[in-house]
């Protein structure tokens, strides 16, 4: 599995799943429609495992069983699916699940990039031009080159290392600790954690709704959508859940009635599926109802992030002019005492 994953390779993990679906559909094999992929796929590292679960299927092994031989190609999430739709005659449902799930998360992915372009793009103009003795030494004097560029360098390589580490650990399935401590601290950050928190539970949402459609049972769907909402404090809640659930002791919604993590919106809606029978409706609408919240707090904080970094550059540039003119101010004084 990649260090990073972007939203190109979830959208090329989309279409994998979109043509699986689509060869099926129309009458193909499954092993017919691996071999049309293994000549055309949706991106370069896709021939190496279709090969390798190809050479398994011919051998008698079931579609699962061959991504087994694929180490971490596909997460765990896919895995279940896969294996509990293939025993419910239902491969093709899944494989239409699981693109419209990558579809959307690759989607969501973009927007929230999108959305923080221009404040990081701002924020970087700022830090190019102040402090502004550094600049001003860039265009005033010869050596101010080497001056301004170390500086920049040593302001924004540690920068962008702690960036690209925090990404790597939060997508990354080990460091359990360095994860949790992470999203604490983002917790604590106005908007942006409640932005957080809305999109770890629009993404276990549509992992629940996905793998219980797919004829996953209850207790191994909620601790495998938890895992899947990328939030290590939603993986601990529902892995602790799941004696209880597989007991029977109790249900989902008395669970979630008890857990202060999740918002009581969440819990209603969900409660009133389970009682009604129409349980996948329900995950929908909070998946739905979480992926636009986490979009209205998202847009709240660029906006707020963006006001910031204005009013941040436009007082620097004051102080500046400020202490320019008392200076200027200064010496006409001094020249004026003079005589």
């Amino acid at each position: 599995m990649a260090l990073i994953v972007t939203p190109g390779r979830l959208a090329n993990r989309a279409e994998f799943y979109f043509q699986l679906n689509s060869m099926i559909r129309a009458g193909l094999p499954l092993v017919s429609a691996l071999e049309n992929l293994q000549t055309k796929p949706p991106g370069a590292g896709f021939r190496g495992p279709i090969d390798e679960i190809l050479y398994h299927i011919n051998n008698g092994s079931t579609f699962a069983e061959g991504l087994a031989h694929t180490g971490n190609w596909l997460p765990p999430f896919d895995r279940a699916l896969i294996e509990a739709g293939e025993k419910s005659g239902r491969i093709d449902q899944v494989f239409k699940g699981l693109a419209d799930y990558y579809q959307r998360t690759a989607l969501l992915i973009r927007q929230i990039i999108g959305k923080l372009l221009y404040p990081i793009g701002l924020l970087h103009f700022a830090l190019l031009i102040f402090p502004i003795g550094t600049f001003q030494a860039l265009i005033l004097e010869s050596g101010g080159f080497e001056e301004y560029l170390t500086q920049k360098a040593l302001m924004f390589i540690p920068a962008y290392v702690a960036v690209l580490g925090t990404i790597v650990l939060m997508q990354s399935t080990r460091f359990y600790f360095w994860r949790s401590a992470i999203e604490k601290i983002l917790n604590f950050i106005p908007v942006i954690g409640g932005a957080r928190r809305a999109l770890a539970l629009a993404r276990l949402s549509a992992a629940l709704e996905a793998l219980i459609s797919a004829g996953v049972n209850i207790p191994e769907a909620w601790q495998m959508s938890g895992s899947a909402s990328g939030s290590p404090t939603l993986k601990r809640i529902t892995a602790k859940w799941r004696a209880g659930l597989e007991s029977g002791n109790h249900t989902p919604s008395e669970l979630l009635q008890r857990e202060h993590y999740f918002p009581n919106t969440f819990s209603s809606i969900y409660k009133t599926g389970e009682m009604s029978g129409q349980l996948d409706d329900a995950l929908i609408r909070l998946r739905d109802y979480y992926q636009e919240e986490s979009q209205r707090k998202l847009d709240r904080f660029t906006k707020a992030l963006v006001t910031t970094v204005i009013l941040g550059v436009m007082g620097t540039v004051a102080y500046f002019i400020i202490n320019f003119f008392q200076g200027y101010f200064k010496q006409i004084n001094d020249v004026i005492d003079g005589f």
